[in-house]
Order: C-alpha cells, then sequence, then structure tokens
C-alpha cells in the first residue's frame, strides 16, 4: 500500500469519528480526578518563583511568577501537584507541572484520560504532616501552621490547564503524532472549604523532586488549609500549532525512559529534537534472556484486535528479559502467535515491569500494555528458568536443561504488534491504533534441550489474563546470555474504532477515561 493510500485511509476514519461524535454526549470524558470516598484533608502552599520555564501558546505566564504545591485526598487516592499559575486572555489558572499519586486508577485517568503530567509516588497525611515519597525516598513534607490570619476563606480553585498530544511511534518523523495538539481547560464543579495560614509557620522540608529549585523557588509566600474534593469538567479551548509544542512534547516522561534526552527543565532544545529524530533504534544492553513458546492457550487469541488475525496452532510466547546490571531493564512479556497485514507479528497481550518508573513513554507510544509485576530468570551451568507473577500470585512458570554446547553469538527477530490508546480529542472520543514494532536480540546463545522443557500458566482464579491461557504443551525455548536488544521505529498498522475490549485488561478492569458519572462535552465559550 502507498503512502498516499494510507494517509486518505487515515483520513477517512479521522472524519467518521468527527461525524459519529458530533453533536453527542461523551461519557467517555472523566467528570471527576481524585474524587475521594471521604472528606480528605488539604493543604496548598504558593511560591514565587525567579525562573518559569517558557510555555507555548497561547499559554503565558501569570505575573507575578507563582506556582502552587497542593496536597489532597484520603489514602491511597491522595495526591501532591504542583501547578505554575498561567493566563489566557486575562483569565488565570494553573498549569499542572508534575502530579504525584500512589493509587493506579487515578495515574492512569491522569495520563491517558486528561494529559496531565502523572507520576507514581506515595502521598500520606499522618493527621499532623503531608509528606511525598518517589522510589522510597522522601522527596517533600509540609506541616501546616496553627495560626490563622482571619477568619475568611482562602482563595478558590483555579480552573487546570492541559495540552493534549501523542507522540509518534516512528521519531524519525519528529515527536508528535499526525493530529494538532489541543489546548484543554479542566473547570473545578465543586470547591473544596479553605482558611488561610500564616506561610512563615508552615513547617516545610525537601526540594519537591528538584522541583523547587529548578523554578527558583524558595519560602511559601501563602498557604490555605481545608478539606473537600475537588471535580473537574474537561472543556475544549483551541487547537495549538504544533511547532510550537514540540519542545514541550517530553515533559511528562522521565528522562532515562527509552533513551530520551537528557535534560533539566521541561523543555528540549532544538538540537535535542534532532538527536532524537536521527536515532536509528533504541538499545539495551547487559540482559539475560528466557524466551518459552508453547501450544494451547486457545483463549489467548481472542484478545486480538483487528487487523491482527488469529492462526490455526498458534503459538503462545512468554518471555522473560532481566537486567543483569540494572534491574530498571526487568520486564515479562505476553505474546500470541498472529497474522498482521500478511506477515507473522506477535501481539503483546500483557507486558509486566517490577518498576514503573519510565515506562509511560513505552506504554502511551507504543502501546506497550504495562503494569507492575515480578520477574525472575535463571540461566544456570546446567539448566534455566523463569517466572513471572503479580500481587503474590503466580502466573507462568518455566524451567528446563541444557543439551549439548553453545551455539555461540545468535540473533533472533520478531515483529511485535501492540495497541496504542490515542486520547481523546474535541471531535472524537479514545480510539486505538495497532502499532508494528521490529525487535532484535543478540546474545550468546544456551543450547535450550526440548524434551526437558516445562512450562504452566497456574490459573488461580485471577483477573489477568495469563491466568486464562489454560493448559499449554512446551515447544521451544531461546536463552540468551549476555544479550542486547534492539527496538526500531514503529509502524502505525490500522486503527481499532472500539478500543475497550482490548484495552480493559491492561487497565485491571478501569478504563481511563470512563466516567465518575455522567458528563457532556463542554467546549469554551471565550
Amino acid at each position: 500500500m502507498t503512502i498516499e493510500k494510507q494517509a486518505a485511509g487515515r483520513s477517512l476514519l479521522f472524519n467518521r469519528r468527527r461525524f459519529l461524535a458530533a453533536g453527542t454526549l461523551a461519557p467517555w470524558l472523566p467528570t471527576g480526578f481524585g474524587t475521594a470516598a471521604e472528606a480528605p484533608q488539604a493543604l496548598w502552599l504558593d511560591y514565587r518563583v525567579q525562573a518559569p520555564p517558557p510555555l507555548p501558546p497561547p499559554l503565558e505566564i501569570d505575573a507575578p511568577a507563582r506556582a502552587t504545591v497542593g496536597f489532597q485526598g484520603s489514602g491511597d487516592r491522595a495526591q501532591c501537584w504542583l501547578g505554575l499559575r498561567v493566563a489566557r486572555n486575562g483569565r488565570s489558572g494553573l498549569l499542572p507541572l508534575a502530579l504525584w499519586t500512589e493509587d493506579a486508577q487515578q495515574y492512569r485517568r491522569a495520563r491517558e484520560a486528561l494529559r496531565l503530567p502523572a507520576f507514581r509516588g506515595s502521598v500520606a497525611w499522618d493527621g499532623e504532616a503531608w509528606s511525598l515519597s518517589v522510589g522510597g525516598r522522601k522527596e517533600f513534607s509540609a506541616r501546616p501552621s496553627a495560626t490563622e490570619l482571619d477568619s475568611g476563606t482562602g482563595s478558590q480553585p483555579l480552573p487546570w490547564y492541559a495540552y493534549s498530544f501523542a507522540l509518534s511511534p516512528d521519531w524519525t518523523a519528529g515527536p508528535l503524532a499526525d493530529e494538532a495538539p489541543e489546548l484543554w481547560r479542566l473547570q473545578p464543579l465543586s470547591t473544596a472549604s479553605s482558611r488561610r495560614l500564616d506561610p512563615a509557620a508552615c513547617a516545610v522540608s525537601g526540594g519537591l523532586g528538584g522541583w523547587l529549585a529548578k523554578l527558583g523557588a524558595s519560602e511559601p509566600l501563602a498557604a490555605s488549609a481545608g478539606s473537600g474534593s475537588l471535580e473537574w469538567q474537561p472543556e475544549f479551548v483551541q487547537t495549538v500549532d504544533a511547532g510550537s509544542v514540540e519542545p514541550f512534547a517530553f515533559r511528562t516522561y522521565g528522562p532515562g525512559s527509552l533513551q530520551l534526552v537528557p535534560r533539566d527543565t521541561q523543555f528540549v532544545a532544538p538540537p535535542e529534537l534532532e538527536a532524537y529524530r536521527g536515532r536509528r533504534h533504541l538499545f539495551q544492553t547487559g540482559l539475560a534472556v528466557v524466551s518459552v513458546d508453547v501450544f494451547g492457550g486457545s483463549q489467548a487469541t481472542q484478545g486480538l484486535p483487528p487487523p491482527c488475525e488469529p492462526i490455526p496452532n498458534a503459538l503462545i510466547r512468554a518471555m522473560v528479559v532481566r537486567g543483569l546490571d540494572d534491574p530498571r531493564h526487568d520486564e515479562a512479556w505476553l505474546l500470541v502467535e498472529c497474522a498482521l497485514q500478511g506477515r507473522r507479528a506477535w501481539y503483546a497481550l500483557s507486558h509486566l515491569r517490577s518498576s514503573l518508573g519510565g515506562s509511560a513513554f513505552g506504554r502511551e507510544v507504543f502501546g506497550y500494555p504495562t503494569k507492575d509485576g515480578t520477574v525472575t530468570a535463571m540461566i544456570g551451568g546446567n539448566r534455566f528458568g523463569s517466572g513471572v507473577s503479580r500481587r503474590g500470585a503466580s502466573l507462568f512458570r518455566a524451567d528446563g536443561f541444557y543439551g549439548g554446547f553453545s551455539t555461540g553469538t545468535s540473533l533472533a527477530e520478531m515483529d511485535v504488534a501492540t495497541l496504542r490508546l490515542r486520547p481523546a480529542t474535541r471531535n472524537s472520543p479514545p480510539f486505538g491504533e495497532v502499532v508494528s514494532q521490529a525487535w532484535y536480540f543478540q546474545g550468546l546463545r544456551q543450547p535450550a534441550n526440548p524434551a526437558s522443557l516445562e512450562a504452566s500458566f497456574p490459573a488461580e482464579g485471577g483477573q489477568e489474563v495469563w491466568n486464562r491461557v489454560g493448559p499449554v504443551r512446551p515447544y521451544a525455548a531461546l536463552v540468551l546470555d549476555g544479550a542486547a536488544m534492539q527496538r526500531l521505529p514503529g509502524t502505525v498498522a490500522a486503527e481499532v474504532e472500539d478500543i475497550a475490549p482490548y484495552y480493559r485488561d491492561r487497565c485491571d478492569g478501569a478504563l481511563p477515561w470512563e466516567a465518575l458519572g455522567s458528563a457532556a462535552q463542554a467546549e469554551s465559550s471565550d
């Protein structure tokens, strides 16, 4: 198929979505984010900042430059956020620079439905002070002042702004995907009662993950505390020039995410963007790979989205990758053999990582079905093994013996198909794209003996797709020691209009865009 025909096909699908979505209610828009089941404590600290980052139009810094650190929620649903005070057409708001939460559903809803810069972190209120910890390290704590400045109420919550865009799986074509970026406003539907506090009497420590230093913030100049929770109504504001958003495109991803360019601020410079486009591949070294193919598991093929087609006697592959020097590379894949546009491919049903830090890039750009889990791989003197578990339940295990001598350095390749989410826009609900990406492995191949291979997917009544594979018959194993892995740029194979049946598994049953209540799509009138 020519490039012109592919582009025409995409245009027809886009027009169809706009026709179906125009003038209708949009239950896919979440009405609430971070709504707690009980009235939580809340704290807001305002800082004057000396070095605010540049912003894509139409937002501008609201003078004088200020930032707000907020704590809100209760239990696992508590959140901490940092917002920069901005203005558009004389109307003030907050642009979130970072948001931390421990709740997986809040995290996914923020990133994948509202396009907020959410990160995983533990936020706690112990009855006296708030704290934020990331990766087991305390990054910030704040004890509210007991001194109230007056008997009035604090300031009412400002609307939040969010830029909605998607990165292209083919980085050589540029950072952004084909549809124009959009600016959305998250309008508060309910207010939180608050009272003004003496900021000088608030005990604050920590740098908020380095953010306060980046902004040139020192001591809080205003503080307020209260209770209640906020709900948001997303409103479309306008489309935005793609060129002005490109330097802003990586702000929600950690610098270690799949070899992104290192940076100290939210923005990347033109030379860094050119280096990003010029990469030949994503490259990882120092890996141990235990990949096991089995027959059976017919239920797994039921999770194939179109255009992935089931094939007779399809293999199921459970591939465990361990980082010999860096445990952040530990991951496990569950893949099913299929046909994609007339060629063999492996569709990724599940992807588990012991550390979710940095995994958002792969999930959102390439469609990796990433969730938290635990993986093990053992390459011994005369045998090998692998295991996968999640939340204390075993999902897969395999082991076997060697038979013969090592075959030396060996190369393996596979085309991996994934399903990535495209966020809702003004004219369309969320939809999906099947992305095809070539993977290559190279390493010292150990001689696995097929006759000794044992593999099983324990059915323990769990809700994971691994639990539904069922009885299998081992077929072959690939064992690589001291391996390297290359991933090439991805290509969009086809669109999937109804993504929900294939996407729910990777979200533990709750789709990110499912509303907490019914809501109509709103559009700004200013």
